[in-house]
């Protein structure tokens, strides 16, 4: 008898298609993703609109996620510390451009997205975990006052 909780699992997301998505997502003026790379050191090229940042945060990730190549697996909450910590240090620095912070959101929201999708949809289907229905805001009239 076969247990519905061994259903396939999907491959992790790695380091290398999570950057290539942001680059396809965000722009490849702002990550220009060299795609035949093969360490981190040249998977970025040079002519990014912030480059400096852009540089910072794919280090950043990578660090954080202890990847040892590109094609390492990335985890969520590693990959969330980092580029929050990124964000908190360039808010406080005085230089903070609201161009680079809305960057480092929309990364955010991308990184989210395909984690969401990769992973992270597998292992809470695979641990038996529900997800609730979510069901359409509905708009209520409000009584009036007499």
């Amino acid at each position: 008898m076969q247990d519905s909780n061994t259903a396939r699992h999907d491959p992790p997301v790695t380091f290398r298609n999570l950057i290539r998505h942001l680059a396809d997502a965000i722009g490849r003026h702002h990550i220009p993703v060299r795609t035949r790379a093969t360490d981190i050191h040249e998977f970025i090229g040079p002519d990014s609109i912030h480059h400096e940042l852009v540089n910072d945060l794919v280090r950043a990730i990578y660090k954080a996620n202890r990847c040892g190549h590109l094609d390492a697996p990335v985890h969520a909450a590693e990959t969330f510390n980092a580029l929050g910590n990124l964000r908190a240090r360039l808010s406080q620095s005085g230089h903070a451009d609201v161009d680079q912070i809305n960057l480092i959101d929309d990364i955010g929201w991308t990184v989210r997205e395909q984690l969401d999708r990769g992973a992270g949809k597998a292992s809470n289907h695979n641990s038996g975990h529900i997800e609730p229905s979510v069901e359409p805001a509905q708009i209520l009239p409000l009584r009036r006052a007499r």
